[in-house]
């Protein structure tokens, strides 16, 4: 019996999405193909919501049989050929909804299952919207007073003692980025929150969000900073590859978390010295010099921070065939640019990021 199936597609940060081309289909095994249940597919309105109507009894595949049997068994025993098809009895139903959506000016496709009791669905992509620092950006520096931790830290003969305040550049990051998705002003405080307050227990959560769920991008920032600069497998070379996806996102007017490298290994094991900041445009100044526009929470209010990367030789690889050849190898020279001002950077790459709704009230 056919069925209709109603509910509401929104993009990752809980924005309608709007004229979505919903179908169902069911997962059968790699290689025999998905069955299409879809009778009348859905089409998403204004608010994300749309009915797709399917007939469930669709997804059972069936097997072809061969036999050689009597014509008929009590007067005719002539063996003859006949084909049956049986129900395939380790077909089983898994329903799932595609999504097929046009996202600036790119054909996209996204499946979730259908699971019960859920009606609300996420596509992977964020809508554009324009960022500007001194608009978006949180008034105040990004300057704590107290530990960032709830229990103190030992003194290790390698590190030096961790001071009274501390940043939570990640956490403000994505924090404003959180703000703009949800269609909301950033809190007018000029002064920096203090410990406790709902702010603050709001930056430091996103802040703990940019590490990961098992703190694997803490593991990824001190593996970068033992890093080499300028050769093949170096920093350099990383941050060329990491901007090959950065760029793409933000070609589609997303912005991105990014953890930059100032500290190498060689010098200081200090992780904390490392910083995060939002990029959030970028442009081409020459054929080999590119800006990344920024919102870096040191420096509030402030639209003339961007990286600036310089393409760079870092080394050669040999191409197969007869003789072999040299490819020059790639990487980018980073500096931060604050004004006038300009500031190392050994490299960067992306963060995780997920929108959350900033709590009430804020």
């Amino acid at each position: 019996m056919a069925e209709n199936f109603t509910g509401k597609v929104l993009f990752a940060n809980g924005f309608p999405a709007q004229n979505v081309l919903v179908r169902v289909f069911d997962k059968d095994e790699p290689g025999k193909g998905d069955d299409d249940l879809t009778i009348n597919p859905g089409r998403s309105d204004r608010e994300g919501k749309f009915t797709v109507h399917f007939e469930p009894s669709r997804y059972l595949d069936y097997n072809t049989i061969t036999t050689r049997e009597p014509v008929n068994l009590l007067w005719d025993l002539t063996l003859t050929t006949r084909t049956r098809r049986i129900p395939d009895l380790t077909d089983i139903y898994m329903p799932y909804l595609e999504f097929r959506y046009t996202f600036n000016g790119r054909r996209c496709v996204h499946t979730a299952f259908i699971v019960p009791f859920q009606t609300e669905f996420r596509l992977p992509e964020i809508p554009p919207f324009p960022f500007k620092p001194s608009v978006h950006g949180f008034k105040f520096v990004n300057n704590f007073s107290g530990y960032p931790l709830p229990f103190s830290i030992p003194n290790l003969p390698a590190l030096s003692s961790v001071g009274k305040a501390y940043g939570l550049c990640g956490g403000m990051s994505s924090a404003v980025y959180d703000f703009l998705l949800a269609g909301r002003s950033i809190p007018s405080d000029i002064s920096t929150p203090t410990q406790g307050s709902a702010l603050h227990t709001y930056l430091y959560r996103r802040q703990v969000d940019t590490f990961g769920a098992l703190g694997d991008y803490i593991t990824k920032f001190a593996q970068w900073m033992v890093l080499p600069d300028d050769t093949i497998f170096g920093i350099q070379k990383r941050t060329y590859d990491e901007f090959e996806e950065i760029h793409a996102k933000l070609d589609d007017g997303n912005a991105v978390v990014l953890g930059l490298i100032y500290v190498s290994g060689r010098d200081s094991l200090e992780i904390w010295n490392n910083h995060q900041v939002l990029a959030y445009s970028y442009s081409e100044i020459s054929a080999t010099t590119i800006d990344i526009n920024i919102y870096d929470p040191n420096y509030p209010q402030r639209d003339d921070v961007a990286i600036r990367l310089e393409r760079v030789p870092v080394g050669t690889t040999l191409l197969p065939g007869v003789p072999p050849r040299k490819r020059t190898v790639l990487g980018f020279n980073c500096s931060q640019k604050i004004g006038e001002f300009d500031k190392n950077i050994r490299g960067f790459f992306a963060m995780p990021y997920v929108p959350v709704v900033p709590p009430a009230g804020l």
